[in-house]
């Protein structure tokens, strides 16, 4: 996923961060993710080319997230990503991060959760939610 603008100023501390989804579908199986950022200053926009994602260098920062079962249409706290700060923190540390740069969350994992994105629902897509204070 990438975030656009997202202003936070380069060194802020970040206090709690997370993603909230809302549910596209209903899956129940068991799902073991992995969330990363992309570690670069600015990240760029996708494109169709092959490996475009799992190609970017990510963050040394990850978090696991094993999400319980979603039903269609839910976007509460079983929706939502456990705390991000670490990751974001990485990202927004880097020495050439300016408040409004973009930044890709990375996911992956086994397991499936379907969410809606900007693309197929912009009043359901994906929200980024960070607190921080600023040095």
């Amino acid at each position: 996923m990438r975030f656009n603008g997202v202003n936070i100023p380069q060194g802020a501390a970040i206090t709690n961060a997370y993603i909230q989804f809302q549910a596209e579908e209903s899956h129940s199986g068991t799902t073991s993710l992995t969330i990363q950022g992309q570690d670069i200053d600015n990240a760029p926009t996708f494109s169709s080319s092959s490996r475009n994602i799992s190609s970017r260098a990510r963050t040394t920062a990850f978090v696991p997230w094993n999400p319980v079962p979603w039903t269609t249409g839910e976007a509460g706290p079983d929706q939502q990503t456990p705390d991000i700060a670490s990751i974001i923190q990485q990202i927004v540390s880097r020495q050439y991060w300016s408040s409004g740069n973009s930044l890709v969350i990375i996911i992956t994992g086994t397991g499936e959760r379907s969410a809606e994105s900007y693309d197929g629902r912009p009043s359901g897509a994906p929200l980024l939610h960070v607190e921080y204070n600023s040095q």
